[in-house]
């Protein structure tokens, strides 16, 4: 997660907000990476 942390700073959703918010994450979030091949 936190490789990503650049990139989602940069979004609006993500501007302003400190790194360690961005990797503290509430017990309600279950978000996963997923990676597909193309046409799955």
């Amino acid at each position: 997660m936190e490789k990503y942390i650049p990139v989602l700073k940069k979004t609006q959703l993500f501007s302003g907000v400190n790194e360690e918010d961005i990797t503290t994450k509430p017990p309600c979030s279950t978000a996963t990476l997923k990676k597909n091949k193309k046409g799955s």
